[in-house]
C-alpha cells in the first residue's frame, strides 16, 4: 500500500467520508463530511486544505469536495481492505456484523501495511481455496460457539508430539469433523 503517501489514520477516514458521501451524491460538501465523521467545522477545514494541497483531492472552501484520481484510488483501496477485514471477522471469526464494522475500521489503522496485505491475501485465499470450509475452520467455529474442542480435535492435540501424528495433516484422520 505504498501509494497511501503516509497518511494518517484521520486523513484516511476524510478520503473514505468523501468518497462515500460521492457515491450518494456525486460530491460532498464540507458539512457532509462534518455529520459524516462527527468533527467540527473548523477541524474539517483544515482537513480538507491539507488533503487538497497534498493533491488526494479538489478542495475550494465552500465548494463541492471530490477526490482527485490518485484520492480515488486511495479511497477504493482503503475501503476494499476494510471490507476484507471485516468478512473475515464476520465469516471466519464470528463476530457480529456491528462489532466487525468498528473493529474493521480500528484494525486497518493499527496494523501495518505489509501485515495487511498477508492479512487481506489469506483471508482472500480462504475464500478461493477449493475447500471452501477446511476442517480446522469447522473445528475452530465449534470451539468459538461452544468453548470446547471437538473430541477429534483433543486426540490430535493430545498425540501431537507421538509419531502417529507428528508432520501430519490430522484433519485428514477425521478430526474437527
Amino acid at each position: 500500500m505504498g501509494k497511501k503517501q503516509k497518511l494518517t489514520a484521520s486523513q484516511e477516514n476524510y478520503i473514505k467520508a468523501i468518497y462515500k458521501i460521492s457515491k450518494e451524491k456525486q460530491a460532498a460538501k464540507a458539512k457532509d463530511i462534518c455529520k459524516q465523521l462527527s468533527i467540527g467545522p473548523s477541524s474539517v477545514s483544515e482537513a480538507l486544505k491539507n488533503l487538497g494541497e497534498r493533491g488526494f483531492i479538489n478542495y475550494v472552501p465552500y465548494d463541492l469536495i471530490t477526490l482527485t484520481e490518485l484520492g480515488y484510488s486511495i479511497a477504493k483501496d482503503l475501503i476494499e481492505r476494510q471490507e476484507v477485514i471485516q468478512n473475515f471477522l464476520v465469516n471466519i471469526l464470528k463476530v457480529t456484523p456491528e462489532a466487525a464494522e468498528e473493529n474493521a475500521n480500528q484494525l486497518e489503522h493499527a496494523i501495518t501495511g505489509d501485515t495487511l496485505d498477508k492479512f487481506v491475501k489469506f483471508f482472500q485465499f480462504s475464500q478461493i481455496c477449493p475447500c471452501k470450509k477446511p476442517k480446522w475452520m469447522k473445528g475452530y467455529h465449534k470451539y468459538s460457539e461452544q468453548g470446547q474442542i471437538a473430541s477429534n480435535c483433543a486426540v490430535c492435540i493430545e498425540n501431537k508430539d507421538q509419531n502417529e501424528y507428528a508432520n501430519s495433516n490430522c484433519c485428514t484422520k477425521g478430526c474437527c469433523s
